[in-house]
């Protein structure tokens, strides 16, 4: 086990605190059954002061261990305890959000049924197991093929038990979490500085995590990890590797794009110092082997127009939780009316002007500062979240997480903690203004 894995912090009332606080999220699903709540998220005021009560200690928990002199890594005594504690979260139904369900219905449209996702769908399938808790029944999967298949194991292991499949789930989820928590520790160690303890027990330890993983079971969880491990890969200069590892993120999750042209720039800069010419046909290999594994995984289960049905019905939506909805506002407010269309394009260009100026900056650095780097990919996606009109959930902020964190910011542990709560106190799904501030 890696040194940093296995730091000997003291266990102190602060530690022990911390998995109090985490241990305590299992009351809300009992408080949930006591009250009678049935909505996603919790509806009841009662509920609700109280979640708000345990994520409060939670966070000032959290800021109090990060800012510690000795911040770092916990004993092997305290991992168990946090594989035992995120083992024993995942037993719990989703209480924020009800996408699990979604995936899982639609991983057993596959596996039980053998139909296609992207074709077939939840109302095609009225005594389903998991059907009563499906909200989006007309629409088809919206994530990647490998999200697909993913969701397809637990759905066939544990056919006959919905907690079980969901336990199942989740229990991957670990899987994939403990995986960027090993690429986490490698970058920071590729990467030293007076911060690095700080900066894996923000990451290891962060609420986001654990609330989108091992309460709601989000597959942003497996997108994330998986781009964390192919971003430790290109920092080692083993950059097919990267690309392929950022592949798989993709086909989780589209939105992991955000960071390609980012990683492809700091690979060609590095390509080219090394054979003194722009590396064209290596670039294109590249760039080939990521449409060929698409491709080969998509196959199976291609659903024509119907495989991006949901993401293109989403598109041109404008929410009341988002930024532009809030330009919008302003805008009636002046007496001024805009067509949403006309902003929403507006501000994907003024995103493209933004993007440049971050890839400019990063190759006019040599890509040689990895801070640069990071919050080049951290500054990219806090961009598109202020731009973004379509819904927008807490667990989206897990996209930028790992970069907020490595990101050499002045204060450090303040901008991460207020990055993290922003996305709990956000459990509801409706961030609405919070993310300006």
């Amino acid at each position: 086990m890696p040194t940093a894995f296995a730091a000997k912090t003291k266990w102190d009332w602060i530690g022990v605190y911390h998995w109090f606080c985490v241990a305590a999220l299992l009351t809300i699903e009992l408080a949930a059954n006591a009250v009678g709540e049935q909505n996603l998220p919790p509806l009841e005021p009662a509920l609700r002061y109280w979640i708000l009560f345990l994520f409060f200690q939670w966070a000032v928990v959290y800021f109090v261990w990060a800012s510690r002199k000795d911040a770092g890594l916990l004993s092997r005594a305290q991992w168990v305890l946090w594989i035992a504690a995120a083992a024993a979260l995942s037993w719990m139904r989703p209480v924020f959000s009800g996408d699990l369900y979604e995936y899982l219905i639609r991983g057993r449209i596959l596996g039980l049924y053998g139909q296609s996702p992207y074709i077939a769908l939840p109302r095609d399938f009225p005594n389903d197991l998991f059907r009563p808790f499906c909200v989006w029944r007309l629409n088809p999967d919206s994530y990647g093929p490998l999200s697909v298949y993913l969701q397809t194991l637990p759905a066939v292991l544990a056919s006959k038990s919905l907690r079980g499949t969901i336990w199942a789930y989740k229990l991957m989820l670990l899987l994939f979490v403990a995986a960027a928590n090993f690429a986490f520790v490698r970058i920071t160690q590729l990467t030293p500085g007076p911060d690095a303890g700080r900066k894996r027990s923000l990451f290891v330890f962060a609420p986001l995590v654990v609330l989108s993983a091992f309460v709601d079971g989000h597959n942003d969880v497996i997108m994330m990890a998986l781009s964390v491990i192919s971003v430790c890969a290109l920092l080692k200069k083993r950059f097919t590797l990267s690309f392929v590892l950022w592949t798989m993120s993709f086909l989780v999750k589209y939105m992991v794009v955000i960071q390609l042209p980012l990683m492809i720039l700091y690979a060609v800069r590095h390509r080219l110092e090394e054979d003194r010419r722009f590396p064209w046909a290596w670039l294109f290999r590249q760039l080939a082997l990521i449409a060929g594994i698409s491709a080969l995984l998509f196959w199976p289960i291609w659903g024509g127009a119907g495989t991006f049905l949901a993401i293109l019905r989403a598109a041109p939506l404008c929410y009341s939780n988002t930024f532009p909805y809030a330009i919008l506002q302003g805008l009636q407010v002046l007496g001024l009316n805009c067509p949403q269309s006309l902003l929403r394009y507006g501000l994907l260009a003024v995103y493209a002007v933004f993007y440049g100026v971050i890839m400019v900056r990063l190759w006019k650095s040599g890509c040689r500062s990895t801070p640069e780097f990071f919050k080049g990919l951290a500054l990219a996606y806090g961009g598109f979240y202020l731009w973004m009109s379509t819904p927008f959930g807490f667990w989206y902020l897990l996209w930028a997480l790992p970069w907020v964190i490595l990101a050499d910011w002045k204060r450090p542990v303040l901008v991460n903690v207020l990055y993290t709560m922003i996305g709990m106190l956000a459990f509801y799904k409706r961030i609405k203004y919070l993310f300006i501030l």
